[in-house]
């Protein structure tokens, strides 16, 4: 660590500062990580992969707006890099796309938590055309269906949500059978419905 901080004193450029962010992030030492990250992108703003951390980063801090922003960047720059030397096409295809429906989610998220509801339907619904693996996208899609009484649409995005088996998926599971519950008066459609989104993601 002091070795890299101190060739970067000497020498200010992307790849030492990656090196140091990288470092720090092994530690698990947030803040110094978000400070030689920054510095990376502002030695390279095209680097995608730090891009992602600094995304993932502000997101689990719920510092939204500048989770945002960084998808933003980041959404700007996927559109148009070229695939890296060494990646198939479909290696390329499959890596952009989960990264703008990653993007795409925590914008959808600021406008979330902000209850701009138009906007954070609009950006999850994106989220999901682009990979529909998504699952913390259709999560919130559930709860904006429902919001909106689309609540056929709300119970599958909980189904899906349910089935993807991410970090939501056991309150996806308790929303789809309270959905049904209140809307039909019984619990018996569910598995019929999660059967359903099961078969969507293969």
């Amino acid at each position: 660590m002091a070795f890299g901080t101190k060739l970067y004193s000497q020498a200010p450029n992307a790849n030492t500062a990656y090196f140091v962010a990288k470092a720090y992030q092994s530690l698990k030492d947030g803040q110094n990580f978000l400070t030689w990250a920054e510095r990376t992108i502002k030695h390279d703003p095209n680097n995608l992969d730090m891009l992602t951390e600094l995304i993932t980063m502000y997101w689990q801090m719920q510092d939204m707006n500048q989770a945002a922003s960084y998808a933003q960047r980041a959404l700007q720059i996927v559109q148009t890099a070229k695939k890296p030397e060494g990646v198939t096409q479909e290696q390329w295809t499959l890596k952009s796309n989960q990264l703008k429906s990653f993007a795409l989610g925590a914008i959808g998220e600021k406008a979330y938590v902000n209850n701009d509801v138009a906007t954070a339907a609009k950006n999850f619904d994106a989220a999901v055309k682009a990979n529909k693996r998504n699952d913390f996208a259709h999560y919130r899609l559930g709860f904006l269906f429902w919001r909106g009484g689309r609540t056929d649409e709300a119970c599958m995005s909980f189904a899906k949500a349910f089935v993807l088996d991410g970090s939501t998926s056991q309150d996806a599971r308790k929303q789809l059978y309270d959905l049904q519950q209140q809307t039909r008066g019984n619990t018996k459609g569910a598995a019929a419905i999660i059967q359903q989104a099961r078969d969507s993601m293969k």
